[in-house]
């Protein structure tokens, strides 16, 4: 990952597809390194007390830890706020930062090779579970259960590919 993260600088500046990104896309990004709430906690707008998880939004509001659930329990509400931050992300270039890592290790072997590709993709998923954290603290990158489908004697059938789903259109 660290590797990965020192050549992103250079594949953003490098590539003509990513013109017209933010400063701060290519630079040191400090809130994908925390590991605990009261470090992420001014990144989300909030004060920490000290604690390790003790963080509160200006509206007063506690941070929670995440709570991830598959995708297709969580309501249209919580939907349509994750989805409104990953549009978000991709209107002030963070998605394309972090498609960047996910791409470059990719490219080097690291994330789809062997045996670190649990622990690898754990800290992407900390990392982008938190760009997505920033627009809306109460939110959680939600997991998609596979096995739901595999039933199904046409994939497509899926609800995943329903236009109550498809947001990326």
């Amino acid at each position: 990952m660290v590797d990965v993260m020192v050549n992103v600088s250079n594949f953003i500046a490098e590539n003509p597809l990513r013109k017209g990104m933010s400063q701060d896309s290519s630079g040191d990004r400090p809130e994908l390194k925390c590991l605990n709430q009261s470090c992420v906690c001014p990144y989300y707008g909030g004060q920490t007390d000290g604690s390790v998880n003790g963080c509160t939004l200006p509206n007063g509001q506690k941070v929670q830890k995440a709570l991830r659930k598959e995708i297709r329990m969580i309501s249209d509400e919580e939907r349509n706020e994750l989805f409104k931050a990953i549009r978000d992300m991709k209107d002030t270039s963070d998605y394309d930062y972090i498609a960047a890592i996910h791409k470059l290790a990719y490219e080097q072997g690291g994330a789809h090779m062997g045996a670190a590709f649990f622990s690898w993709h754990n800290e992407y998923c900390k990392r982008y579970e938190i760009l997505v954290r920033k627009r809306n603290p109460s939110l959680a990158l939600h997991y998609f259960d596979s096995t739901l489908d595999s039933p199904l004697p046409t994939p497509a059938d899926s609800v995943l590919f329903t236009d109550e789903v498809n947001y990326l259109r």
